[in-house]
Order: structure tokens, then C-alpha cells, then sequence
């Protein structure tokens, strides 16, 4: 039967680990303590390899008690909860003093519905507008943009922070996993992710498609952030089209980024995908 060692060691191989990387910055568990941990399988191991099946996608069950596959089953991408999508509902006048409205600080409109939820309003950035926003540093409230077209969602309540929209163009996302598909032309949406909060671990897990303002790539751009190393402030991307015409695992340092936007919502001409 495999011992754990034997197990995280086939770990090390397939992916090319040292100590050194399988668990990262951590302030406690050094290369050396982990080492030893591992090899004398002490009563800490199950917790080191707890962490370290997190960070690297592996199952935690198969690393520890050898049950299962090594690999963990694609992720489900759910729906969230506290949106919806516009779909044949009609459209209130903004102009129509008696509709009860608010303006988040961002700029981001909230009109009160009959049914007590809101439509949110949000600038939707096509192909060659989304450009420019990488020359104002990705200031969506920058004059260039105050004829923007706005798409627009249903929310539960009005939202805190800055919620943008963006056509696709381009088969990059375009996956063979239906769970991993995003075909040129939808829109994707979400809200951006303040600078001052770069520098902690994002949390891919929860939300695995970024869209990414970098000089590196010259216009936003849709990926799917893979893994984020905070000691060197690099994100890891990746497409989804497994078509080798696309870069896969690319490191992306974030000295290069101006602005990054984690989706929440993804609607195809067909149907939404989340």
C-alpha cells in the first residue's frame, strides 16, 4: 500500500514540485519542517497535506487516506444567487421622477422594481472600447466613456464597489468542457478588485474567471487566474480552448496589470453559463 510520502512524492513529479513550492509563503511550515514532517509521517502531516491539496487543486482524500483519484473533478461553475439577467422585462424610463433610484460611488445605477429588487446599470465595453481602458488606467468613470452603452442585470439590493460589463471576442474560452465555455460574443460582467487588495491571495477558487487589464496583453482580457503566487506578485493564467494557437499557464506579473475584474456573470448568445 503507498504511504503518504510515496503519494506526495508522485505529487512532486508529475508536477515538478520542490519542498519549496508545495505550500508557498507559508510564515510556519518551512521546506525543512514539511521534510520531516513528511518523512516521519508525525501527527502534523495530515494538516500539511491538507494545505497543500488546496493549493494545488489535488484531492485531499486520495493525498491523505489514498482513496480515489489524485485528480479532483472539474469545477462546477454555479450560478449566483444574487443576480439574475434582464430578459423580456421592460425597461423603466430613468428619467421618471417617481421611480426610486440610487448611484453607488462608482457610478453604477440601481432603479427600485415593483417587485422590490433592483436593475443595476453598468458601462458595457465592446472590443475596441475595452482598449482604451488600459490608457486611463482602467477609470471607467474617464470622460471618454460617458457614452458607453450600459448593460444591465437584476439585483437583490443596490451594490457597493464598481461593476463593468465586456463583449468577448475571440474562441480562447472556448472550452470542450461545457462547464469551461465562453464563445465569442457574450458579455461577461463583475466587479473590480481594488488595487490595495492585490497583494492577498485572490480567491480563484470562488471565482475562476478574471477579467485582466494588461499592457502584457494590450486590452482586457478573459482568463481563467489559476494560481497566484503573493511572494512575487504573479497571477498564472490560463485559456480554456485547448487549441495550442493559445498560451496556456502564462505567468502575468501584476507591476503589468491596471485593473482586475472578477466575474460573476457570463451570458452567451445562447444561454448563461453562470
Amino acid at each position: 500500500m503507498e504511504t503518504k510520502k510515496q503519494r506526495l512524492d508522485y505529487v512532486r513529479k508529475i508536477k515538478g514540485l520542490k519542498y519549496s513550492d508545495l505550500i508557498g509563503n507559508d510564515r510556519i511550515v518551512t521546506p525543512d519542517n514539511l521534510r520531516v514532517t513528511v518523512s516521519r509521517e508525525n501527527d502534523k502531516i495530515d494538516y500539511y497535506l491538507s494545505l497543500i491539496a488546496k493549493k494545488h487543486n489535488i484531492s485531499e482524500q486520495w493525498l491523505i487516506e489514498g482513496i480515489g483519484e489524485m485528480d479532483l473533478p472539474p469545477r462546477q461553475i454555479q450560478p449566483n444567487k444574487e443576480v439574475d439577467t434582464v430578459d423580456d422585462l421592460q425597461i423603466p424610463d430613468l428619467e421618471d421622477e417617481d421611480l426610486e433610484s440610487v448611484e453607488n460611488s462608482f457610478g453604477n445605477r440601481f432603479v427600485k422594481l415593483p417587485t422590490g429588487e433592483y436593475l443595476m446599470y453598468m458601462p458595457l465595453f465592446e472590443w475596441d472600447v475595452a482598449a482604451s481602458l488600459l490608457d486611463n488606467e482602467g477609470d471607467t468613470r474617464h470622460p471618454d466613456y460617458e457614452d458607453v452603452a450600459q448593460h444591465i442585470t437584476i439585483v437583490q439590493k443596490p451594490q457597493q464597489g464598481k461593476y463593468s460589463a465586456f463583449r468577448i471576442k475571440g474562441g480562447s474560452m472556448e472550452g470542450t468542457d461545457p462547464t469551461k465555455y465562453v464563445p465569442d460574443g457574450s458579455i461577461v460582467w463583475g466587479r473590480e478588485l481594488q488595487r490595495s487588495l492585490w497583494r492577498d491571495e485572490l480567491k480563484i477558487n470562488k471565482f475562476p474567471l478574471w477579467i485582466i487589464g494588461s499592457t502584457d496583453f494590450g486590452r482586457p482580457t478573459l482568463k481563467e487566474i489559476v494560481e497566484h503566487k503573493t511572494e512575487t506578485a504573479t497571477i498564472i493564467v490560463d485559456s480554456w480552448n485547448p487549441s495550442k494557437e493559445y498560451a496556456h499557464n502564462v505567468p502575468v506579473s501584476l507591476n503589468t496589470v491596471k485593473m482586475l475584474y472578477y466575474v460573476m456573470k457570463v451570458e452567451t448568445p445562447l444561454a448563461d453559463v453562470y
